[in-house]
């Protein structure tokens, strides 16, 4: 049977990156054990490290020579006779291989997985680039996302044929995110936490559609109990303003902030929390949920829009907070800190749950989607 040819256009590598990508760079590898990958990598941080494309090609650059080596690679991808061209949130290159296929019989798929009003609350999009985004989605042959809500929201906001767009849910190298793997008591020792203090854990980007809630639920915990830790771990542009708002309880100890951690890190820092929280007001596709079931650490969350609760078990959504019920956060930490009987019903069932997102499935789902 002939390996799939897939041209896999990659937005952004940094090793040691704090951020999701890291997860990408793991499924690249993997896919590449299935099928014949040409990857793209329009902007490294450092060198690419890649062992199992046939190909990795470093497009770091600006202006318009570096556009001009961006679309020498997709024709001579196409040239190559790569037919599947596919695009991480690379929406310029997706426009041009989207022109170069369709007049020579290949396939453009773009992945895109962002409620865009929440982007807002980071990074203003100008009216010119709003509407680029919704010429690249009529352009490209099919776009991809995370969920099946998601597909209705890009469905019902942009000119986009339903049925055109596929979904691949995030995934997870379970293999990699492993509680007897790591040891559990790292975190405590490396920021002094004593034995007798809970510790629950933000790990997600600092920033105020992400975080706006931290004070709150923080306050709302340390006024019930005094035997809480918060940590806070990651960087953003909100943290400056939360530091400040938080400054009493960084003084006493009972709020630690770490800044960046990378995405190679994150395990021993899930296996060495008793609770971990989400909080982001809007959120597409939270892969740290996925990483928290696997690492066996139950969670509080908010539902994100409504998107977070299609991707959750059922037994978790007490825990999983709509807006209307964001007040509740604290009463839900407090409940899940002291009962051991619905702490182990809730990482039980996390487990096998994310079993669903593992990397080896959604390669093959991927593999499906693509042909």
């Amino acid at each position: 049977m002939n390996r799939p040819r897939i041209c896999f256009s990659l937005l952004n590598y940094q090793k040691s990156t704090h951020r999701h990508y890291f997860h990408i760079y793991e499924f690249i590898e993997a896919l590449s054990h299935r099928a014949d990958v040409r990857l793209l990598v329009m902007d490294a941080e450092d060198p690419p490290e890649f062992e199992h494309p046939a190909a990795v090609i470093d497009l770091t650059g600006h202006g318009m020579w570096a556009r001009w080596c961006r679309c020498r690679e997709i024709i001579r991808s196409r040239m190559l006779g790569y037919t599947v061209f596919y695009h991480h949130y690379t929406t310029a290159p997706a426009r041009f291989s989207s022109v170069i296929n369709r007049l020579t019989g290949g396939r453009t798929y773009l992945w895109h997985c962002i409620v865009m009003e929440a982007l807002d609350d980071i990074v203003k999009t100008s009216r010119v680039q709003r509407m680029m985004l919704r010429w690249t989605f009529r352009m490209v042959h099919h776009l991809v996302t995370g969920t099946e809500f998601m597909a209705d929201y890009y469905a019902s906001r942009y000119p986009i044929r339903r049925e055109s767009i596929r979904v691949v849910p995030n995934y997870l190298n379970i293999h990699r995110f492993r509680r007897d793997a790591v040891d559990t008591r790292q975190l405590r020792q490396r920021l002094s936490i004593p034995d007798d203090r809970k510790i629950v854990l933000y790990l997600h980007e600092i920033e105020e559609g992400r975080a706006a809630l931290l004070p709150a639920i923080i306050t709302g915990v340390l006024d019930r109990r005094a035997d809480v830790v918060f940590v806070v771990a990651g960087d953003g542009r909100y943290r400056g303003e939360l530091e400040t708002r938080l400054a009493a309880q960084v003084r006493d100890r009972t709020v630690l902030f770490t800044g960046r951690v990378a995405n190679t890190d994150t395990p021993w820092f899930y296996a060495g929390a008793d609770l971990f929280i989400m909080t982001s007001q809007f959120e597409a596709f939270s892969r740290v949920l996925l990483e928290a079931m696997a690492m066996g650490t139950p969670y509080v969350a908010t539902d994100g829009g409504g998107n977070i609760r299609t991707y959750t078990p059922e037994n978790h959504q007490e825990f999983i907070l709509s807006r209307e019920n964001w007040d509740c956060f604290p009463e839900r930490i407090d409940c899940l800190l002291d009962d051991r009987d619905r702490i182990a019903a809730f990482i039980a069932c996390g487990y096998d749950h994310v079993q669903a997102y593992s990397m080896d499935r959604i390669v093959e789902l991927f593999l499906q989607t693509i042909r």
